[in-house]
C-alpha cells in the first residue's frame, strides 16, 4: 500500500476524489450517449425484472380501434355523435369519472353532432375531464381558440407528453403543466383530482404497472363500439379513460418496450398508467439523489484504495473489472429483490476514474521518490 505521508499528499488525493465524483456526475447527466445508455440499462431491468401485478381494480380503458372506426362513416375527426352515445352509456352505467384523451380542436361534419357532444359533456352526472393541448403540441392559433371555445367551462387536463429526446421513450408526464403564465393540470392528474386523490406537482416520473402475465393487460380494456352492450357490473364505480388505440396514431415506446421488438403503447394507456400511479400513491423506483451521491463517493473511495494497493497494474485492472461487474450484478439484484433502480453510469465512472487517476498519480509520485533516492 502506498502511504500518504504529508498533508499535501492527502489534499492531492482529495482533489482526485472530488475530480472523479464531479466528472462522473456531469458526464452521466450531460453526455447524451451516457444518458441514453443509463436509461437503456434501467429499461432492461424494468422490462425483465418488474414483479407482476394484478389488473387494476378501479380503472377501465375504452379504446377507439380500427374495428370501431369501421362502424362509422368517416375516420377523422372522430364522429362526435358516436362519442356522445358512448359517454351517455357510461354515465348510465354509473362510472365514477371519465377521462377523454381526444382533442376537440376543429369542427366536424356539422354543428349538430358537435353541439350534441358539447351538451352531453356539460350534462353528465359524473366528472368528465377532456384533453387539452396548446402551441407546444403544434396547435395553430385557430385550433387552440376553437378548443378553448368548445370546452368552455368543461374541466380539462393537459394531454401532452415529455418524450425523451434521446430515444423517444415515454418516461415522464406533467402532473401540472404551465404555458403563457397559465397552469393546467395533466390529464391523469386532473382525473385523479376529480375523484378526490392527492395529486403531485410538477413532472411525474412514470412507474409503469406490470401486467400479471403476457396475455393480460395492466388494465381492463373494452372497444368503444361495444360499450353500449357491456354489463353494468363491468363499469359501475370504475374510472374510465377513453382514447385511440390505432396502429400509427399517438403511440410511444416505454421502458417495457425493451426486448419486445420496439413495441409501442397508445397515449391513453400511458395516461392510464400515470393515473393508476397517482391513485395508488406509487413512486418511480429510482432512489433519491442522496443515495446516488453516497454510492458515487463510496465507489470513488474504493477506486482510490485499489489504486493505492501494493499490486501490479494487471492485478489492479483485474480487481477493477471484478468489482465493476459486481456493481452491475448487484444493481440487477437490488431491483429484482427490493425494487430499487440504481443509476449505473455515474457510479461506474467514479470508480474507474478514481482508480485510474489515483493509480497514475501514485505511480508518478513513487517514481519521483525513487529518482530522489538514487540521486
Amino acid at each position: 500500500m502506498v502511504r500518504i505521508r504529508t498533508l499535501g499528499e492527502a489534499l492531492e488525493m482529495a482533489v482526485v476524489l472530488v475530480f472523479a465524483v464531479a466528472i462522473s456526475f456531469l458526464a452521466a447527466r450531460q453526455l447524451a450517449l451516457l444518458q441514453a445508455l443509463d436509461n437503456r440499462l434501467a429499461d432492461m431491468r424494468i422490462a425483465d425484472l418488474s414483479a407482476p401485478e394484478p389488473q387494476h381494480p378501479d380503472i377501465v380503458v375504452v379504446t377507439i380501434t380500427e374495428d370501431t372506426l369501421a362502424t362509422l362513416h368517416y375516420r377523422s375527426p372522430l364522429d362526435r355523435g358516436f362519442l356522445a352515445g358512448v359517454l351517455t352509456a357510461l354515465d348510465a352505467r354509473g362510472v365514477k369519472a371519465i377521462g377523454l384523451d381526444i382533442l376537440f380542436d376543429q369542427r366536424t361534419d356539422g354543428e349538430t353532432k358537435d353541439k350534441a357532444l358539447q351538451a352531453v359533456l356539460t350534462s353528465l352526472r359524473v366528472p368528465v375531464i377532456a384533453a387539452w393541448a396548446d402551441k407546444r403540441d403544434g396547435l395553430t392559433d385557430k385550433q387552440q381558440a376553437y378548443l378553448g371555445d368548445y370546452l368552455g367551462t368543461i374541466a380539462h387536463g393537459y394531454a401532452g407528453f415529455r418524450t425523451d429526446s434521446r430515444d423517444g421513450t415515454m418516461r415522464w408526464v406533467d402532473a401540472n403543466a404551465g404555458a403563457d403564465g397559465v397552469e393546467t393540470p395533466g390529464l391523469a392528474a386532473a382525473v385523479a383530482e376529480a375523484v378526490g386523490a392527492d395529486v403531485p406537482k410538477g413532472v411525474l416520473t412514470l412507474a409503469y404497472r406490470t401486467p400479471p402475465d403476457h396475455e393480460t393487460t395492466p388494465f381492463r380494456i373494452f372497444p368503444a363500439h361495444l360499450v353500449k352492450v357491456l354489463p353494468t357490473v363491468l363499469l359501475a364505480g370504475k374510472i374510465v379513460m377513453i382514447g385511440a388505440d390505432l396502429p400509427l396514431v399517438d403511440r410511444f415506446p416505454t421502458p417495457m418496450s425493451v426486448g419486445r421488438g420496439g413495441e409501442t403503447v397508445p397515449g391513453v394507456i400511458i395516461h392510464t398508467h400515470a393515473l393508476a400511479q397517482i391513485l395508488d400513491r406509487r413512486s418511480a423506483p429510482r432512489p433519491d439523489l442522496t443515495f446516488e451521491i453516497v454510492l458515487v463517493v463510496g465507489l470513488a473511495i474504493l477506486g482510490l484504495l485499489i489504486a493505492g494497493a501494493d499490486l501490479a497494474i494487471p492485478a489492479k485492472t483485474g480487481a477493477v473489472a471484478v468489482l465493476l461487474a459486481g456493481l452491475w450484478v448487484g444493481a440487477w439484484s437490488l431491483y429484482a429483490y427490493a425494487g430499487i433502480l440504481v443509476a449505473l453510469m455515474a457510479p461506474s465512472l467514479s470508480f474507474v476514474l478514481a482508480g485510474g487517476v489515483g493509480t497514475a498519480y501514485l505511480g508518478r509520485r513513487e517514481r519521483q521518490q525513487k529518482r530522489y533516492l538514487r540521486q
